[in-house]
């Protein structure tokens, strides 16, 4: 089942929606990641020690990109949605509206940390609003992005499952294969990412 996020995401100068389409990779635009990452960290709503904070972030990322190897998804918005997905949840429980908060803020960051183009940026605010609603995806990014958030499901007990992932990445882990490459030494912190150009 795709998800359906009309209501949720931006539309265009016309009041159309942007296809989605438009996600994969592309010309590569600057990201202040120098500044966007302390940025976050210092004004997420959640602390260290959140199930959805930085040691989740970094492990999302990973996933993300693990997900994506193989497609023509695009590398920088996985690592924003990563950082981003999260950042504006108010508690570690049920917080329905955390993704579309997060899909709004990306509307602030825009022109200050990075300025990516309609299409890119409606893929992101997409992304981050429509993780947690439990749909999959065929745009290869919001798909590796949603599969790398729901492969770190083990970290609160639940084990990801096949049916809910957009990518064959996903599904092949979820179904056995693969697990060690979840492994947590090959994390990159959240707190230097902003050595990234």
């Amino acid at each position: 089942m795709t998800s359906d996020l009309s209501s949720v995401v931006p539309t265009d100068e016309q009041g159309g929606v942007f296809s989605g389409r438009d996600c994969r990779s592309a010309e590569d635009v600057p990201i202040d990641w120098a500044r966007l990452v302390p940025h976050i960290l210092r004004n997420r709503t959640l602390g260290d020690s959140s199930i959805h904070g930085p040691a989740h972030w970094a492990r999302v990322c990973r996933n993300g990109l693990l997900c994506a190897e193989g497609t023509d998804a695009d590398l920088n918005l996985i690592r924003l949605f990563a950082l981003l997905h999260d950042h504006r949840r108010e508690n570690d429980h049920w917080d329905r509206l955390h993704g579309e908060r997060a899909s709004e803020a990306i509307q602030e960051l825009q022109g200050m940390y990075f300025d990516l183009s309609p299409e890119r940026l409606f893929c992101l605010q997409k992304a981050c609003a429509g993780h947690a609603h439990g749909g999959t995806h065929d745009d290869p990014t919001i798909a590796a992005c949603w599969d790398g958030d729901r492969l770190d499901l083990l970290r609160i007990r639940r084990a990801p499952s096949p049916r809910y992932m957009s990518t064959a990445t996903g599904r092949r882990i979820c179904m056995g294969e693969r697990w060690s490459d979840l492994d947590d030494a090959a994390l990159i912190p959240v707190s230097s990412w902003g050595e990234w150009s």
